[in-house]
């Protein structure tokens, strides 16, 4: 919340400066600029990832027993700010008033969400603890993307801007429980046996991902081709599920036996807000 309220009061310091120099050019003491031809420069600012992270339900039971095993889901949802800078390179033409042009630009960021949660159940053998630990994380990103700007006066325009993003994702899963407890009949000594095993599994990865964006923008002159530009962009890379194989980690299962019923599903979404601060330089 800090960095978002520190980029908030960098903002009105750059469009409280923009307007005296705005004055300026108008009246001379700045050359005239034109808003075509290529541009290239960097930006810094700052980004939150808030991820949906659902794992409807995994478990262990013992053959004969499924019913008893209840499915525990596990979900969170968030997002935590970090800050973001990179470059970007573009070119701009005029149409009628307008300007239409395409820009792509790369920037790192270290945004993620992660939570862990632990549950207690029945199960029966008798009480079964669960813990499930979940994560999103995003290193980078980029896009290509149409622009359709309309200036103002000659040293300021607003834009539109909206395409194609790219990007890093990496996440982990784990889920564990101990004790299982499985109590099974043995025929041969004509009695109930309880043995108590441990399981789990865990998976991590990291994926390139494909998606939207959008936003919009303001640029000022600030020299002669010098531009300072404030830019919104939200960025969505839709949802997306992994599957974590489970296995017994300790103990022994006799008679029926145990099993991990299937995988853990997991299912996830990603998306991020930027708000960005930058430089160009025209060519």
């Amino acid at each position: 919340m800090r960095a978002v309220l520190a980029a908030g009061f960098a903002l009105a310091a750059l469009t409280s400066s923009a307007g005296p120099l705005c004055a300026q050019q108008r009246q001379g003491q700045q050359p005239a600029t034109t808003w075509s031809g290529g541009q290239i420069g960097g930006f810094g600012g700052v980004s939150n990832l808030g991820g949906n992270f659902v794992e409807p339900g995994a478990h262990f039971c013992a053959f004969g027993f499924a019913a008893a095993c209840p499915e525990v889901p596990f979900s969170f949802g968030g997002s935590r700010i970090s800050a973001t800078g990179g470059g970007f390179i573009g070119y701009s033409i005029p149409w009628g008033s307008y300007i239409i042009g395409i820009e792509a630009d790369i920037a790192a960021k270290s945004g993620g969400s992660f939570s862990t949660q632990s549950n207690t159940h029945a199960s029966p053998g008798g009480p079964t603890s669960e813990t499930f630990t979940g994560a999103l994380s995003q290193r980078w990103d980029g896009s290509v993307r149409a622009r359709f700007g309309l200036p103002l006066y000659s040293t300021s325009m607003i834009y539109a801007t909206g395409g194609v993003a790219f990007g890093q994702m990496s996440g982990s899963f784990a889920y564990n429980t101990a004790p299982l407890c499985v109590t099974t009949f043995v025929p041969a000594l004509d009695v109930f046996v309880t043995t108590c095993n441990a399981g789990g599994g865990a998976l991590s990865w990291s994926d390139t991902r494909a998606g939207v964006t959008g936003g919009a923008g303001m640029e000022w002159v600030y020299l002669r081709n010098i531009k300072l530009r404030v830019e919104y962009r939200y960025t969505d890379f839709g949802s997306f599920s992994k599957d974590v194989p489970l296995a017994l980690t300790a103990g022994t299962c006799i008679a029926s036996g145990c099993i991990a019923n299937g995988n853990a599903h997991v299912d996830m979404r990603a998306s991020f807000h930027t708000l960005r601060l930058g430089i160009g330089f025209g060519f």
